[in-house]
């Protein structure tokens, strides 16, 4: 978040000289606390919180709202559950703006900037969207995750993340599927049959396309030859090409997802 997305909302008394001069150095404080310790206070966008808290949220409301954002590119139709679960350490700060996090990214998709963390929750109760958060201390296999379970009428997913030297944000997991993928930029998200000649049957496809694949992470589920395969392109895939990847053996599903 930068300094022009932050709008401030000072206390407003008598309009008066002396209450004009009151509020500007209201924002003026505001401003100073932003830029100097990180601190956020009555913005409009934005979840107030210390300096000090914000410093170690930092990197999970990034993680937060790319989960979120993800859930709602790959979950089809209207929404109408999300269950959140922090894991680990994470545990140890105030996770209502997490949460705030994951809804906006959420929601963010279909409404824009109709959507931001302070009326997130007002959005959220006039769509019926069912929340429950929860949080277990024991961590599994990493010390901080983050799960978000999406529920439409169509439709669920759920997928987790966790942070990687301590600020990177990365997917672990999409359903039974394990990985380790960053969320950034241009991405493909590919369910396909486990043989042979797949993969290299999929970027030969995007070869010829001239998109170049800069990451690739593949998730197994051995007992059913199933894969996902997540791709970061360097450029946006076009839908026809979207349809030539589905045209090709053994492939079953190509997403298209942008962070």
């Amino acid at each position: 978040m930068t300094l022009d997305q932050v709008i401030v909302t000072p206390h407003l008394g008598a309009s008066t000289e002396e209450a004009q001069e009151n509020v500007a150095i209201a924002v003026a404080e505001q401003v100073t606390d932003y830029l100097t310790r990180g601190t956020i206070r009555n913005a409009v966008n934005a979840p107030s919180i210390d300096g000090a808290t914000m410093a170690v949220l930092r990197p999970h409301l990034v993680l937060a709202e790319r989960l979120g954002n993800l859930q709602a590119q790959i979950t089809r139709g209207p929404i109408q559950e999300v269950k959140i679960v922090y894991i680990g350490e994470v545990t140890t700060v105030d996770t209502k703006p997490l949460t705030y996090s994951i809804l906006k990214g959420i929601l963010s998709p279909v409404l824009g900037d109709m959507v931001n963390f302070v009326n997130v929750p007002v959005v959220v109760k006039e769509r019926n969207i069912k929340v429950t958060a929860s949080s277990r201390d024991e961590a599994e296999d990493f010390t901080n995750l983050i799960s978000v379970e999406l529920r439409t009428t169509e439709d669920a997913n759920l997928v987790a993340g966790t942070l990687f030297g301590k600020k990177d944000p990365r997917l672990v997991r999409i359903n039974d599927f394990r990985l380790e993928a960053a969320m950034e930029g241009n991405s493909l998200l590919i369910y396909n049959i486990d043989t042979p000649g797949t993969i290299g049957a999929i970027g030969t496809c995007l070869g010829r396309h001239h998109i170049n694949i800069s990451m690739m992470d593949v998730g197994q589920v051995l007992e059913r030859g199933e894969n996902i395969i997540f791709l970061r392109t360097d450029t946006t895939v076009p839908q026809h090409v979207i349809e030539e990847l589905l045209s090709l053996d053994n492939v079953n599903v190509v997403q298209a997802i942008k962070f």
